[in-house]
């Protein structure tokens, strides 16, 4: 609830600044609200999928209405056609979605009211809903009102018909959320029934930035929690991640014939066998490159700060984002540390459906990274990335925002006596917070560090980080960033070293401005010795066995719910039929 309001204080507060409104987001269960025959919020069943649900024991759900194998589209071939009513600003969006996706697999998208099995799409309602894979029975429809203009939701629903489901009923979720039944009435709870190895195959690793991952509160507050340090606000993105697209290509089994070195993650593009489909942050024919328009810094030994400001110099207000990157280089034997340090002008909403940064510096180039769109969330972390370069991805909606971050490099830590493996489906993710150190200490000695970058053209919407298209990673046009002037008061000896701009396919003006730095972050730094912890209760519940209480606990490192069932006085809650923790 707290999130909604700082949402739509925000969203007035974007009104004021750039005149006029965007359209509010509004998630794809509240836009179902009041429409029956839907499960998981926005799945639609067809008459032979409701008499199976009907006779299902219980109240438990048949999910084995399909398995894997009989819901995919013949030759990838998807034929649709507009219903007469369906608005041309409405087709104009789902042209981008299906270039996005066409652009990146082996599926096509051909309009045609003359086949048998075709997809009717048209607005009803205002919801936004769909079949469920390849029906073959005719025509089969997907449903997109008002309320889902977003370029993320219109994707949603077209991977719903190329039958892919929700990640939050996968069968291997409980090793990443907690789900929350607590107060849910029973005619919802089976919204959240797991799915089974039979039915579906986890071809990707368990992503948080899924655009098929629904938010935080998915039909009630806090249903849903991150297991994972960091993910609470990753959680129900309308980006398009890159492990969508493998979904679907692993999927449908595209591939090319030849298969070329690509780099940081990257695989040869069953749209595009020439060019290789590459994580976000990254670009080139093999990934191995910043995306155009990028802005290039170099660490030092000593922290760097640096303002960067992302978005439309005109207050543009759009239904698809705006890709904006940097790139943090080091000498190869050192290890980057970075910092977010300050949002500027970004709005604070669950899912951060309106802009927000990421920091790639996990292991694995693929996965989304832990998005921020409130200062609330930072906690003044440095984290240790595993990635050099690092790419800093920033997306926005509408107007203009900025972020503020430091940056240096540290000597690598010792190798390992064993070779580390990669992450698999099955691997349960850590529980704790990324290493960190301390943050940088700030000098009464001024310095000042001038960047500027030269923006590149905005490419067709199938590309959004490359010349070609169909290589880039999930969204519409890649605008650079804009880096000001900043005076700030950095850590001693700071590097005054001008960051390079990656050369733009033809010129265009660049913006320099000034600006403050604000302080450092001196609180609430994660630290490795254990914290002590007060608690404030602030709702009574009853169990059948014990009374307790549900408590926010602030420690000296961060905000938890704890969640073990005890007396009233440790401030604790009993979800379901076990006791779980989960860090928010």
């Amino acid at each position: 609830m707290l999130l909604r309001l700082l949402s739509l204080f925000f969203y007035f507060f974007f009104i004021s600044v750039t005149g006029s409104a965007i359209q509010r987001h509004v998630d794809i269960v509240e836009a179902n609200e009041g429409i029956d025959g839907l499960i998981e919020g926005d799945i639609r069943l067809t008459d032979k999928q409701l008499r199976e649900l009907n006779n299902a024991d219980g109240n438990r759900v048949k999910r084995q209405i399909t398995t894997f194998k009989d819901h995919i589209w013949p030759g990838g071939v998807v034929y649709y056609f507009y219903d007469d009513a369906f608005s041309q600003e409405k087709r104009t969006l789902m042209k981008s979605a299906m270039e996005l996706i066409s652009s990146r697999t082996c599926i096509k998208f051909v309009e045609s009211k003359t086949e048998k099995n075709v997809v009717r799409i048209f607005d009803e309602n205002g919801s936004c809903s769909s079949h469920i894979g390849y029906i073959g029975e005719g025509e089969q429809k997907i449903w997109l009102g008002d309320n889902c203009q977003v370029i993320g939701t219109f994707v949603h629903e077209m991977m719903h018909t190329l039958g892919i489901y929700h990640t939050h009923i996968r069968y291997d979720r409980d090793d990443y959320v907690t789900v929350n039944l607590t107060g849910l009435p029973e005619n919802l709870k089976k919204n959240f029934n797991k799915q089974t190895p039979e039915m579906t195959i986890n071809a990707v690793p368990y992503e948080y930035g899924s655009v098929m991952h629904y938010s935080t509160n998915l039909f009630a507050p806090r249903t849903i929690l991150a297991k994972q340090y960091g993910y609470q606000n990753t959680m129900g993105l309308s980006i398009v991640s890159f492990y969508d697209m493998v979904n679907i290509n692993t999927l449908y089994s595209c591939g090319c014939a030849v298969h070329l070195d690509c780099k940081n993650g990257g695989y040869t593009n069953p749209s595009n066998c020439g060019q290789c489909y590459c994580p976000y942050g990254y670009a080139g024919k093999l990934c191995d490159e910043a995306p155009p328009g990028a802005i290039l810094y170099t660490a030092t030994a000593n922290w760097t700060i640096q303002n960067i400001k992302f978005g439309y110099d005109d207050g543009s207000r759009t239904n698809t984002f705006l890709m904006s990157y940097a790139w943090i280089s080091a000498p190869a034997d050192k290890q980057i540390e970075v910092q977010i340090r300050q949002l500027d002008v970004v709005m604070c909403a669950e899912g951060c459906p309106y802009n927000g940064v990421e920091l790639k510096v996990n292991e694995d180039p693929r996965i989304t990274n832990p998005v921020y769109c409130c200062n609330a969330d930072l906690m003044g972390e440095i984290v240790k990335s595993k990635q050099n370069p690092t790419p800093i991805v920033m997306f926005q909606r509408v107007g203009k925002s900025g972020v503020t971050i430091g940056y240096r490099y540290v000597d690598k830590p010792a190798s390992p006596a064993t070779t580390p493996t990669t992450t698999t489906t099955t691997a349960k993710p850590p529980t704790q917070p990324p290493t960190t150190t301390e943050p940088p200490c700030e000098t009464t000695t001024p310095s000042t560090t001038t960047t500027k970058a030269t923006p590149a053209p905005a490419p067709s919407t199938q590309s959004s980080t490359t010349k070609s298209p169909g290589q880039t990673p999930t969204q519409p046009p890649t605008q650079p960033t804009t880096t000001t002037t900043t005076k700030s008061t950095p850590p001693p000896a700071a590097s005054t070293e001008s960051p390079t701009t990656k050369p733009p396919t033809q010129p265009t003006t660049t913006t320099t401005t000034k600006s403050t730095l604000p302080p450092a972050p001196t609180t609430r730094v994660p630290t490795t010795e254990e914290p002590e912890t007060t608690c404030q209760c602030t709702e009574e519940c009853h169990s059948t066995t014990t009374e307790t209480e549900t408590c926010q606990c602030t420690t000296s490192t961060e905000e938890t719910f704890e969640t073990e069932e005890c007396e009233k006085e440790a401030g604790t809650i009993h979800i379901g039929d076990e006791c779980q923790d989960s860090c928010i």
